[in-house]
């Protein structure tokens, strides 16, 4: 080992939790994510999520939670995160108004709520967001996708 790498701890990507049952959005969201530098682990489903972040312990940084999912869906992956690591940044990523499916309580625990269809940019947008720790007042906090 060199006097260079004993002195330079080893760069860390951030660790990303994709959780998407649509494997067209999940696959792209990955690429995304990995080309701007972020590491990526991706679940099908709630169940999957939550197993996920249980199984990584404090390595995720950031997750990014569809609502309408398969076997568990994203508003009760989202409870059962919370109770796992309750300051875990979530972004809520539907096609759907998130607040309204979630309700008031649930909707304040969330970074970001980011609009279906999104651009690429929005997806990396509202990660730094969320890492950032930004809290936008409520009729801001929405990332509008599709948007041209």
């Amino acid at each position: 080992m060199t006097a260079s790498q004993e002195m330079d701890p080893p760069l860390q990507r951030p660790v990303v939790l994709v959780a998407e049952d649509d494997e067209a959005v999940r696959e792209l969201a990955r690429k995304v994510l990995v080309e701007a530098g972020m590491e990526v682990l991706c679940t099908r489903d709630g169940c999957e999520a939550v197993d996920r972040v249980r199984a990584e312990g404090g390595r995720i940084r950031v997750v990014v939670l569809d609502l309408m999912m398969p076997v568990m869906d994203g508003k009760t992956a989202l409870r059962k995160i919370r109770r796992l690591q309750p300051d875990l940044p979530v972004v809520v990523a539907s096609g759907l108004d998130g607040r309204q499916v979630l309700g008031p309580e649930l909707a304040a625990q969330v970074a970001v709520f980011l609009r279906k269809p999104y651009r690429s940019v929005e997806l990396v947008e509202a990660l730094r967001r969320a890492t950032r720790g930004d809290r936008m007042p409520t009729a801001t906090m929405e990332l509008q996708g599709g948007r041209s």
